[in-house]
């Protein structure tokens, strides 16, 4: 997997004090391609809960828990995800992902004439926000998640530019990223990207960030979810939140609370995301 950014490690050291995770302690996670390299950004955590977070630049991620663990889910876009039953022998375990190999859409545009088009919410202040981070739990709540879900319709668009106003942001540096799938019922599908466009903002406290997509010349129609996590931080602990809008008339918020946890569906409620595209203007 090519690397595209790199997070400061956390060393740490882990006791296992029963046959499974006891109460309180942690569980070491190292996560590997077929090749023996590590894998950055990849979710790693207990299937329909909070409890997970993101391997760092090692292929290392660090489980925190107040009860037993018996499985974990390791993840990321590209690989084969692979669910696991802790054996109690370690405190550290090693896992191999296999890439998956995706049969990706390609529509094309006929019309030589284009229009620009956006969905999404651009409204930068409002009363109400959503966070990722959690304070004093470093590393923790890495892999949270906003959805948004566009119905492009049967014309097909040009993806052009993604956006995402960042209402306060107390990290040096953070990585997000954005993962695009067709929609199935309320949760994202087969992606449309066979892998994840990693996002490195720094220096914003509060702001918009725009990035440009118009060069991988995404074509697509019908319903897509757009999914932006939050993999990676630099600097001390503290928060990053977008601002929240309701009531959002025909507007629905997705949110996932962890990086295995099952996405939550907020009606009347957008965030500030916006997908600028293009479509025909014949």
């Amino acid at each position: 997997m090519k690397r595209l950014a790199l997070i400061p490690s956390l060393f740490l050291l882990f006791l296992l004090n029963s046959d499974l995770l006891a109460q309180g302690t942690s569980f070491r996670v190292n996560v590997m391609t077929e090749k023996g390299l590590p894998i950055e950004f990849v979710a790693v955590g207990v299937p329909g809960t909070n409890i997970g977070t993101m391997t760092n630049e090692f292929g290392l991620a660090v489980l925190y828990s107040e009860t037993p663990i018996r499985t974990i889910r390791v993840s990321c876009i590209g690989f084969q995800a692979v669910d696991t039953t802790l054996n109690g022998v370690s405190d550290t375990m090693r896992v191999v992902l296999k890439e998956a190999r995706y049969q990706l859409p390609e529509p094309t545009i006929q019309a030589t004439k284009l229009k620009r088009v956006s969905y999404g919410l651009d409204k930068e202040r409002t009363r109400l926000y959503t966070n990722f981070a959690i304070s004093g739990k470093p590393r923790q709540n890495l892999g949270a998640a906003m959805g948004k879900i566009v119905d492009f319709g049967n014309e097909t668009h040009i993806l052009d530019r993604f956006r995402v106003f960042l209402a306060g942001c107390t990290f040096d540096t953070v990585w997000l990223r954005l993962t695009i799938f067709r929609a199935e019922g309320h949760e994202p599908g087969e992606p449309i990207l066979a892998e994840g466009i990693i996002l490195p903002v720094s220096a914003i406290r509060s702001g918009w960030v725009n990035v440009s997509i118009k060069e991988r010349q995404i074509q697509l129609n019908g319903e897509v979810f757009f999914c932006l996590e939050w993999v990676g931080y630099s600097g001390k602990a503290g928060f990053l939140s977008v601002p929240l809008s309701m009531p959002r008339p025909f507007s629905n918020h997705y949110y996932r609370y962890g990086s295995q946890n099952n996405w939550k569906r907020h009606r009347l409620m957008s965030t500030s995301m916006v997908i600028d595209a293009w479509k025909s203007d014949e």
